[in-house]
C-alpha cells in the first residue's frame, strides 16, 4: 500500500513540474505589427470623389479629412457644402474646440 501511495504522489508530482515547464520545441508567438507612421496624400481630385453626405472628404489648411461620420451631429447641414472640397476659409470661422475635434477625422495630407 505504501509503494502505491509513493508511486501515486511521484506520478502527480513528475506532472506537475512537466506542466509547470515551457516546452522547448514550441514555436515563438509572432506579432505583426501592422501600423505605419506613413502619412497618406491625396489630390484635390480624390478629394473631390467624397462629396456627399454618405461620403464627406474635406480639405482644411493642406490636411484631408473624412467628417463622414460626424455629420449627423453637426450643428447643421452646412458641413456638406464643403464636402469634396478645400473647406479652409469656410472652416476658419469655427471655434477652437471645432478645431480640436476635427484633429479625430484627420486621413492625410493634401498633395
Amino acid at each position: 500500500m505504501k509503494q502505491i501511495f509513493l508511486i501515486t504522489i511521484l506520478l502527480i508530482f513528475t506532472l506537475f513540474i512537466s506542466s509547470c515547464t515551457d516546452n522547448i520545441n514550441s514555436e515563438p508567438i509572432k506579432i505583426e505589427d501592422n501600423t505605419t507612421n506613413e502619412i497618406t496624400s491625396y489630390t484635390i481630385q480624390d478629394i473631390s470623389n467624397h462629396k456627399s453626405k454618405e461620403d464627406c472628404w474635406l480639405a482644411i489648411e493642406s490636411k484631408v479629412y473624412d467628417v463622414t461620420d460626424y455629420i449627423p451631429d453637426h450643428p447643421n447641414e452646412k458641413i456638406i457644402d464643403g464636402c469634396g472640397k478645400d473647406a479652409t476659409q469656410m472652416f476658419s470661422k469655427h471655434s477652437s474646440s471645432a478645431k480640436e475635434n476635427l484633429k479625430n477625422y484627420f486621413i492625410g495630407n493634401l498633395a
